[in-house]
């Protein structure tokens, strides 16, 4: 999968650091620690131990011990689990003859016969390390509290470090010291000196298409693509001028047969015989960049059809606002103009929805303190045919923003508060404020509604009340987990909590108001 291709790939660019770490450093044991931190957290394990064994002397004694924890379970680690001094002895000698041992906690137990009450590993990665052509000690990579799989090109990629860290402790002064894991490195390796191919591995002349003898002494440049040429050289400048430096970065390559493909370049610097030189390691990443092409088209392709659809679905709704327009104003009969035109707006709430997705950059979410502002004007402008007689009080945090999940119903809700306070609070031709305050407190978001309008008629209980407006506002509350209370001050006073969790996202912290 492309998740096991990207994990392999971070576990092999780990290698080659370790292995570029191991090479500019005249002495081995200062530098694991860190080479353990880096090879564990490409392998996503909790720990990563590095212990050596002494055949000679007593069974389990530890020549050498260095151990990498994550810092989150090292509470969970206090009481120190026996791993080194009984697990790990005593399967030690199976790797002699194998390449690698493999188990998690049901296999340990069984096989070692160990107690329930007894901790162990619940993954157990054992890999040999050989002092020549003795074993020396073993690389171990544990998990304790999670899940944890390896597939085999990932145990592979780990024992190209296990032999990188043995050719290490065994050879450290010789030129052949990284000899055999670099020559079966699944990564691209060179040393360029001039901006000549001085050495490269098997894997270099594969990616390239071309034979190891046509490499060597060859112009770097005949295998880059033009249009990158001078970047690459700037990046190896910028590493001949600070050898102690690295530098990752990626770039067109030109094969022998004059394909393009896309090369991840891990290069440090080096003193070949008495000279700046650039050791290096590549990674043909043509690939994944083609499926981060495909991705990126996909996701505009999508992109550009959700924001269709919003954009349709708020026409058509449009379209049905309209023809109740039109069909209200035909009507004789108050009752069914009224039924009409509260289902308009109620239609008009959800369409105004629609049209600030489809104008929004990611689709998801819309501006809270913009879409109240709209709908309300919207409908103070349809009841009020002199709108300077309502003035609208809105105070919103302007970094609320909302999923159509939370901005439908709260919509729906907001057209029936101001519907009421137009039809049951405002006398005609009344100057009078709806005011709402919308504010985020601790996990709830907590919204006034008031108007100055006649109040709420004697025994109002929206329990009992029977009108259609009443119980969509009952219903969306009851949705939205919310609560929600009525009563009477210089006019119709709403309060409501509905949970920042049912679709409200709070981008920051600033307040504004909108009038």
């Amino acid at each position: 999968t492309r998740q096991e291709l990207e994990r392999r790939d971070r576990i092999l660019s780990a290698v080659s650091t370790v292995a570029q770490t191991l090479v500019r450093n005249n002495e081995w044991e200062p530098i694991i620690p860190e080479c353990l931190e880096l090879l564990g957290q490409a392998a996503r394990v909790e720990q990563v131990i590095l212990l050596g064994m002494n055949f000679y002397g007593r069974a389990g004694f530890e020549e050498y011990y260095c151990e990498w924890t994550m810092s989150d379970i090292r509470d969970y680690l206090l009481v120190e689990p026996d791993v080194c001094s009984r697990i790990i002895p005593s399967v030690f000698w199976y790797l002699e003859k194998n390449r690698f041992y493999l188990g998690d906690s049901k296999a340990i137990r069984n096989e070692l016969s160990l107690p329930e009450e007894e901790p162990v590993p619940s993954f157990l990665l054992l890999l040999p390390v050989f002092s020549s052509d003795t074993l020396w000690g073993t690389l171990a990579f544990v998990t304790w509290r999670k899940e944890h799989t390896s597939p085999i090109a990932e145990i592979e990629a780990l024992i190209m470090a296990s032999e990188v860290i043995g050719s290490a402790i065994s050879r450290y002064q010789t030129e052949e010291l990284f000899h055999k894991p670099v020559e079966r490195s699944l990564v691209g390796v060179y040393l360029v000196q001039d901006y000549r191919f001085i050495y490269t591995n098997p894997r270099l002349s594969e990616i390239l298409g071309c034979n190891r003898e046509d490499l060597e002494n060859s112009p770097l440049l005949r295998y880059i693509h033009p249009e990158d040429a001078d970047m690459v050289l700037s990046h190896h400048q910028r590493i001949i001028v600070n050898p102690d430096e690295t530098d990752d970065y990626e770039f067109r390559g030109i094969t022998a047969d004059g394909r393009m493909i896309w090369i991840e370049n891990l290069i440090s610097g080096i003193i070949y015989k008495g000279k700046p030189a650039i050791i290096g390691s590549i990674m043909d990443i043509t690939v994944r960049k083609q499926a981060e092409n495909d991705i990126r088209l996909s996701l505009k392709e999508k992109d550009i059809l959700l924001r269709e659809v919003h954009h349709r679905v708020k026409n058509n709704m449009q379209i049905i606002v309209s023809m109740l327009r039109i069909q209200s104003s035909m009507v004789d009969n108050p009752v069914v103009s009224d039924v009409l035109q509260e289902s308009k707006n109620r239609i008009l709430s959800m369409a105004i929805v629609h049209e600030k997705l489809y104008r929004t950059d990611n689709l998801v979410s819309i501006n809270l303190l913009e879409y109240i502002n709209s709908l309300a004007s919207t409908l103070i402008s349809d009841f009020s045919p002199d709108e300077s007689l309502i003035t609208l009080d809105l105070i919103c945090d302007p970094s609320i923003e909302m999923t159509i999940d939370a901005g439908i119903p709260l919509g729906l809700i907001m057209n029936e508060l101001i519907t009421n306070s137009f039809k049951h609070g405002f006398y005609p031709d009344q100057k009078g404020t709806i005011g709402i305050t919308i504010v985020p407190k601790q996990s709830n978001l907590e919204i006034l509604y008031r108007d100055t309008g006649r109040g709420l008629p004697p025994g109002f209980d929206m329990e009992t009340s029977e009108t259609l407006g009443m119980q969509i506002i009952s219903n969306l509350i009851f949705q939205s987990s919310g609560e929600i209370s009525f009563s009477t001050d210089n006019g119709t006073v709403v309060k409501m909590k509905i949970p920042i969790q049912e679709g409200f996202i709070i981008r920051g912290e600033e307040h504004a108001t909108g009038e």
